[in-house]
């Protein structure tokens, strides 16, 4: 490895040297530019009491400049540090903090300019390397709506829009007085300034009346948008939402609130949902699927992630290689359009996921009370069970099958108000199918045993079907909760645990999958050689002699 000094910034840049002898990408993880320095020494003003409002002002603008200076001076297509990223979302938030606190005017232009700064393509690797480490462009994402929210509550007076346009970043603050009527933007083309629109890339909301009468008659109504260019490569695409997707459309931040509450109700957009209109140059591929999105903070947990929950595609239409994608949202943030080019979109609706789980409550409750009456009758035989060692095998099989199902249906979510406990009802659920298909498999080896080596002295060890049965699925087991002990338990588009079982997250999932199907194949053998072991039997007997083959296959 090899550790040099930056050029004009603080801290190591590394290298790593390969087997082959050739140096490897730079990490420069640990730089800071030396603009990006200096402003932060001066940003120690912002805890002054008495002098918060003029530094905070006096920041915004040194901030601009340094971003700018910093982008200029690695070059147009050079992507300045991560750290200088870091600080510069740092920064902001705590400039923004003072102006909430003290709910004053706000340094417009420069905060626009240093968002415009960061987002600049070339950055892109800067934001890959930071979102490796923790937070970050979703920190951004998040300063940008408080900004705009700011701007609304703080600048804009009486009925007005002010739009703040840069080449990779809008803002459009409006406030009005009053009942409104139906809100749409944007109103005119020029609200957008001269925010580039190449590659045909355009977006709209629609908010309807009905939802902005839910606030009080006399309130003032604040209304902000913010429409990103490029952070739509630079926020990472969650694999829970759906599987070989990408970001295509423009990212857009859409709040709504009464000047005089904090929040607007969560109901709000119940019953009228906001419509959203993105038009963007279509995807090579033809057969890919769209759908909208909003960016959650809370999923997963910490650092945030694409979200389905509330929302409803309404149309999908292609012409002349441009996309438009139209949904409903029963909420307002960051929404965007995914695609999903290997159609494994996942997010079922609400209805259909209450039909599955009306069919699988009353599925497992049939089969739990069959499963009770087979274990009862095969109870009923005594000690015949370990003298008949087949019917012994059945009857663990039924029970591993009704202990499965009743826990199930008891803990699959009852279990998820505790992440211990689900991940205890995971791996109990995991153990007991598991059992299942190893009984399973020990009926395979039974019909081997029974139909081709006759007089095997293991078709009367019961204690060797004990130990297939209920000892090796606590391998399985013990390496899934050793390998991937805080996957067990799946989390939903809220952050919250929605069901205790395996997640798919790096491969969690086949901790179950893998013997599952294992067995499936060890058995399928057994089957194989137990039929072919039949069918010469009775053909050396003249049973099948006067048969046809295909009564002979049956």
């Amino acid at each position: 490895m090899r550790s040099q000094t930056a050029r004009h910034a603080t801290g190591n840049a590394t290298r790593e040297c390969s087997l082959t002898g050739s140096w490897g990408v730079a990490n420069v993880m640990s730089c800071l530019s030396e603009e990006i320095a200096l402003v932060q020494e001066e940003a120690k003003c912002l805890e002054d009491a008495e002098e918060r409002i003029q530094c905070a002002v006096n920041i915004s603008v040194q901030l601009a400049e340094a971003s700018l200076a910093v982008s200029t001076k690695r070059g147009p297509n050079t992507s300045i540090y991560p750290l200088d990223l870091q600080t510069i979302n740092g920064i902001v938030s705590r400039v923004l903090n003072v102006f909430e606190d003290e709910r004053r005017e706000v340094s417009s232009e420069a905060l626009v300019d240093v968002f415009n700064n960061s987002l600049r393509e070339a950055n892109q690797a800067g934001w890959t390397q930071l979102q490796t480490a923790g937070s970050g462009s979703q920190a951004l994402l998040k300063n940008a709506e408080r900004f705009g929210r700011i701007l609304a509550t703080s600048t804009v007076n009486g009925n007005g829009t002010l739009v703040l346009s840069r080449q990779n970043i809008v803002v459009a603050a409006e406030v009005v007085k009053g009942r409104v009527s139906n809100f749409s933007f944007p109103a005119q083309p020029d609200q957008l300034g001269n925010f580039s629109r190449d590659n045909n890339e355009t977006v709209s909301v629609s908010i309807p009346e009905d939802s902005l009468k839910r606030l009080t008659k006399e309130a003032e109504v604040y209304l902000v948008n913010t429409i990103f260019r490029n952070i739509k490569d630079f926020l990472p695409i969650n694999t829970s939402v759906l599987s070989n997707g990408k970001t295509e459309s423009l990212v857009i931040s859409t709040q709504f609130g009464a000047l005089d509450q904090e929040d607007s109700p969560n109901d709000t957009f119940k019953d009228s949902p906001i419509t959203f209109n993105f038009s963007f140059r279509a995807s090579s591929d033809t057969g890919s699927k769209y759908a909208g999105v909003f960016w959650d903070f809370s999923n997963p947990v910490n650092k945030g992630g694409w979200s389905l929950e509330g929302i409803q595609v309404i149309s999908s239409v292609t012409r002349d290689n441009v996309t438009t994608v139209v949904f409903n949202s029963t909420h307002l943030t960051s929404f965007a359009v995914l695609v999903d080019v290997a159609g494994g979109l996942e997010g079922t609706p609400k209805e259909e996921l209450l039909a599955l789980k009306i069919f699988s409550y009353i599925g497992c409750a049939i089969s739990t009370v069959c499963l009770f009456i087979t274990v009862l009758f095969y109870l009923a035989m005594g000690k015949k069970l370990f003298s008949a060692i087949h019917y012994f095998v059945h009857l663990n099989l039924a029970i591993s099958l009704l202990l499965g199902y009743l826990v199930f249906v008891l803990g699959i979510e009852l279990g998820n108000s505790n992440k211990v406990a689900c991940g205890f009802v995971a791996a109990l659920l995991q153990y007991l199918f598991l059992s299942a298909f190893c009984w399973m498999m020990c009926e395979g080896i039974m019909l081997y045993l029974m139909l081709i080596v006759v007089f095997s002295r293991l078709s009367k060890k019961w204690w060797f079907f004990m130990i297939v049965g209920y000892c090796t699925p606590l391998l399985f087991v013990a390496s899934g909760l050793a390998a991937r002990v805080e996957h067990y338990g799946v989390y939903g588009d809220d952050g919250e645990l929605a069901f205790c079982w395996l997640s798919t997250k790096q491969g969690t999932i086949f901790a179950f999958v893998a013997p599952m199907i294992l067995i499936i194949i060890v058995n399928t053998v057994f089957l194989v050689l137990s039929v072919m072991a039949l069918l010469h039997s009775n053909q050396k007997a003249g049973v099948l002699g006067k048969k046809k083959s295909l009564h002979k296959a049956k």
